[in-house]
This record gives C-alpha cells, sequence and structure tokens, in this order.
C-alpha cells in the first residue's frame, strides 16, 4: 500500500490547487501595476523589468545547481520575488544596484534556508533592507517636490506639514499618476484592483491587509496627520497587499494572523513617528516575520476542555519589550548611519564645488546660502572676500527626465562653468552635456548671451542643451535681480532686497581685478559627471 501523506513545509496545499497555480495567480495580480508602470514610464520600465526576470531565472538555475535542491522548486517564485523587489524602489535605480538586490533576495532570503517554502522572512523585503543600508543615495533618489531636492511627500508630511497641506490634492492623489513614486505605488487605483482580483480568488483574505491599512488610518489621527495620505503614501496598501499576506513568512491561525496585521500596523505607525525615517512599512514587516512562530503558539486554537494558560500572557509581554528593543536599536543605527550618510553627501558636493572654484577657500552651506525660485545659491569666498556662487538646481533634459547641476557664477554675472551631477539622458547623446569637452560650452554666458544650435550643442542632442540652455538663463536672471542689482540683508537665510545698482567701493574693485585672471582657467578641470544623486537634500538643509 502506498503512503499518500506527504509532508513539507508551508504553503500547505489543502485542495486540488498547488502551488504553481497560487503564484501564477498572484502573478496575475501584479498586472494592472505592469500596465500603469508601462503607461507612465514605457520602454525604460520593461527594460527594468525584463532585466528583472533574466536576473532572476539565471540566479534561480544557478543557486538551485549549487545548494542541489529539488528541481520540484518553482523557479516563478524568483520571478516574483523580484519584480517585488523591483515595484518597491523608484523607476531610476541603477540595474547594478537592482542585481545585488536581486542576489541578495534570493541567496540570503531564499536558497540558504533551503529554497521555496522554508524561509523566515520575505525574500523581497530582505532585498530591499540590504539595499537601503548598502545604497541609500539610489534608494531614495526620488524626484523633486516644491523645489526640494530629494524631499518625498512623506518627509514633507512629517517635517514640513504645512507646505504639504498646501499642496496636496485628494482626488489626484487616489485617482491620479503618482509617477515619481516607487512603481508599485504609482496608482492607487491599480493596487485596488490587484487586490480585488487576489481576494476574489482567495489567494489573499481581504481581512488582514484591511486590519493593517485601518490601525495606520487611525495613527494618523492620532497623530494629527492627513490620515488618507497616511495610509495611501509609501508602502502601506502596496506591501498590505503583496508582502503582509506572504503566506510562508506570515502566521498560519485566524487569530494569529489577526494579531500579526494589527502588530505590523502598530509597528509603522510608531517608525514614522518616533525615528528619523518618514517611512517603515519593510522594518515592521520583516519584525512581524519574525514573530510569525511566536503568533502561531499564542494564538492556536484552544482545545476543547481546557483553558488558557498564564504562560501566554508572559509570552505576549515578552513580544511586547522585544518589540520596543527592536524600535530603540533601530533608531540608533537610524540617527548613527544617517549622519554619516549626510555628511559623505556634503563631502562630496563640497568636493564638485572645489573643482568648478579651485581658488575659493569656503563654501557657505548653511548661513549665507540663499533659496530662490527653486535654486540654491551658495557664496564662495576667498578669505573673507565674497568672489563668486554655486547655484545648485535642476534642468529639464530630453523629455520630463531631470538634471541635477552646479553652476558657478561670478559677481558680475559672467559664468565659470558647470558640473552635471545627475542625468538620465541618452547615452552618447543627451549624456554629451556632462562630457568634458562640451564643458567650454557654459563658460562666460550672461543674461544676454544667445543659443546657437551649431555652436552650443551636440549632434543629436539639441533638446537637453537647448533645456540646459534655457534653465541657465533663467538662474542668471535670478542672479542679476536678487544679487547683483540689490542689497542683502541675512533674516533665517533669507535675503531681503534694500537697494539697487551698488556701486563697488574702492577696497572691493581690486580684489575682482586680482581674482579674475584665476578664476577664468581653472574651471577646464571639471570632470565626467558621475551621474548619481551625489547631494539630494542639499536645499533641505539649508532653507528653513
Amino acid at each position: 500500500m502506498t503512503n499518500k501523506l506527504k509532508i513539507g513545509a508551508s504553503p500547505h496545499i489543502r485542495n486540488n490547487l498547488n502551488t504553481k497555480i497560487i503564484m501564477i495567480d498572484f502573478f496575475i495580480g501584479l498586472l494592472p501595476i505592469f500596465l500603469v508602470g508601462f503607461f507612465v514610464h514605457k520602454s525604460e520600465f520593461v527594460f527594468k523589468i525584463m532585466f528583472s526576470l533574466g536576473t532572476s531565472l539565471v540566479l534561480d538555475i544557478f543557486f538551485t545547481r549549487i545548494f542541489k535542491l529539488s528541481k520540484e522548486d518553482y523557479r516563478i517564485s524568483s520571478v516574483i520575488t523580484a519584480i517585488l523587489l523591483t515595484f518597491s524602489f523608484p523607476i531610476d535605480i541603477p540595474l547594478w544596484v537592482l542585481f545585488f538586490g536581486i542576489f541578495f533576495s534570493l541567496l540570503i532570503g531564499k536558497f540558504i534556508f533551503g529554497g521555496m517554502g522554508q524561509n523566515l522572512f520575505n525574500p523581497a523585503l530582505i532585498g530591499r533592507v540590504f539595499l537601503m543600508f548598502s545604497f541609500p543615495q539610489y534608494v531614495f533618489h526620488y524626484k523633486v517636490i516644491d523645489g526640494l531636492g530629494g524631499a518625498t511627500s512623506l518627509q514633507l508630511l512629517k517635517y514640513q506639514k504645512s507646505l504639504f497641506e498646501s499642496t496636496f490634492n485628494y482626488k489626484e492623489f487616489l485617482f491620479g499618476i503618482n509617477k515619481y513614486n516607487s512603481l508599485g505605488e504609482i496608482s492607487v487605483v491599480a493596487l485596488f484592483f490587484g487586490f480585488l482580483y487576489l481576494s476574489l480568488r482567495k489567494r489573499i483574505n481581504f481581512r488582514y491587509p484591511l486590519i493593517m491599512m485601518a490601525v495606520v488610518f487611525l495613527g494618523g489621527l492620532i497623530f494629527d496627520k492627513n490620515p488618507i495620505y497616511y495610509l495611501f503614501s509609501g508602502g502601506v496598501v502596496f506591501g498590505a497587499i503583496y508582502f503582509l499576506t506572504d503566506p510562508v513568512s506570515s502566521p498560519h491561525t485566524h487569530g494569529a494572523k489577526k494579531a500579526y496585521a494589527i502588530f505590523v500596523g502598530v509597528l509603522i505607525v510608531v517608525i514614522r513617528e518616533f525615528t528619523k525615517h518618514p517611512e517603515g512599512v519593510a522594518y515592521a514587516i520583516l519584525i512581524g516575520n519574525a514573530f510569525a512562530p511566536l503568533f502561531n503558539k499564542l494564538f492556536k486554537p484552544r482545545v476543547f476542555g481546557r483553558g488558557k494558560e498564564m504562560k501566554e500572557f508572559y509570552s505576549l509581554l515578552k513580544i511586547v519589550i522585544f518589540s520596543i528593543l527592536c524600535i530603540l536599536l533601530l533608531n540608533f543605527l537610524d540617527k548613527r548611519y544617517s549622519a554619516q550618510i549626510e555628511v559623505q553627501k556634503e563631502n562630496m558636493l563640497l568636493k564638485e564645488m572645489k573643482k568648478l572654484i579651485p581658488v575659493a577657500e569656503k563654501f557657505d552651506l548653511y548661513e549665507e546660502s540663499m533659496y530662490y525660485d527653486g535654486f540654491l545659491f551658495i557664496p564662495a569666498y576667498k578669505g573673507e572676500k565674497k568672489i563668486a556662487y554655486i547655484i545648485k538646481g535642476q534642468s529639464r533634459g530630453y523629455s520630463e527626465k531631470d538634471m541635477e547641476f552646479l553652476l558657478a557664477v561670478d559677481l558680475k554675472g559672467v559664468t565659470l562653468g558647470h558640473k552635471i551631477i545627475n542625468h538620465q539622458e541618452t547615452l552618447g547623446l543627451g549624456s554629451k552635456i556632462s562630457e568634458k569637452e562640451y564643458q567650454d560650452l557654459w563658460k562666460g554666458k550672461d543674461i544676454n548671451s544667445k543659443f546657437i544650435k551649431e555652436i552650443d550643442s551636440a549632434s543629436g542632442a539639441t533638446y537637453t542643451f537647448l533645456n540646459f540652455y534655457k534653465t541657465v538663463k533663467e538662474v542668471l536672471k535670478i542672479y542679476n535681480t536678487r544679487i547683483i542689482n540689490t542689497g542683502e540683508k541675512n533674516n533665517n537665510s533669507v535675503k531681503v532686497v534694500e537697494e539697487k545698482n551698488i556701486d563697488k567701493t574702492e577696497e572691493e574693485k581690486p580684489v575682482e581685478k586680482e581674482l579674475a585672471p584665476e578664476l577664468t582657467p581653472v574651471l577646464s578641470s571639471t570632470e565626467e559627471a558621475i551621474g548619481v544623486d551625489t547631494y539630494s537634500g542639499a536645499s533641505e538643509a539649508v532653507v528653513e
């Protein structure tokens, strides 16, 4: 007689379905996000997804052979892990960073535990947290909101509530396209259709995501935040649908799942409000994964005829204490590493500014910097004398992609050179704007300079150069109006106009004459653009 009993790890099969069919349904539940992503980002989105698919399949085959796992292990599980990881990042995350994330997710999050169904933590979230600590400058490289470099809406809600409330639009947020979010959070409507499909197919229980979202909504009310945005922003909805309901890393009994959803929701609110992180979904769900076995034990169905034992109460108390310790540890790590990241960004920015004006001895990023119309004006000094300004801002490149730049301008309003510190331009075309041979095009420009296509642009990249030229003209107009033709009065980093056409004193004239020949040749040393977000968030550090 053959043994019909099969012993295996979760998820356990209780009907005629198999794991492969469940995974395919889960993949179909992601299709609305695929469609919206393609509609918004076109070929760039398709290329990112194809890269993720190919990478996950190759790594799955490689690890399956290395760890000598059974051929019954379904590769679609690795594919879904890679897609979920990709959806948790912005569209412009570099491919090599994404590769490291997928590699770490599959190796540490899945195969090291024994393959599909054996992992303790959600593999995609393991990869995301790894990249958050290893490459934060890429993971948190979001587009600019209201002129604040690197500021996401959640950061505005947390640190600049009045500014957020003045720009928030319910209809646009709930039913529109939020193209600057992570790929999985572009459309709330797309997430709703994915949730509806998975619920109707009974691949997830709709109650548990709703419980977690209700807790987060309530947290927004308690802490006097916009509860609608507090709930639907960041990764709350995406995480509740596709990560919280993971059948392997989440608890199994109904009571345990309810407690798990509440626990994760509370952790999200605590992380958002009591740490420097404006978001906390990934951390909260991973901590919840660690407690899943304990939740199963505490909330297992009561045996008929037996009462509840006090040891369950003490176990629950241990959970609370351990959770508090985890949050305190997370807060400590956040403060330690975020300070190091900010120092690193500032040093990189100062290094690039020094290349533009080598004779400058100091760049005042804080007390004397000014913020006008989305551009940050940073004075450069030699000794105690102000010799020039460096302007940090963004320019539109080809299409709707932005370029971040530094522009050096002397005290007469003539450009001394520029540095493209981040761009998304086409390789070999628009990307030429960051190459050394084109640096001289932006020297000696003033408010009256004209754009000559044959001279001032690279062949095949006219729009990129023209858009940057328009931005330079806009900057020079602001510079002439706000700095050259007015007096300056420092009041909490805001400059007040006092008078126009200030005559140079006898003491200032020889200084400019002396520095002029020094400033002219030095800017040819500007090197190729580094292609990363070297100082995202600089404007936030300066503007009160």
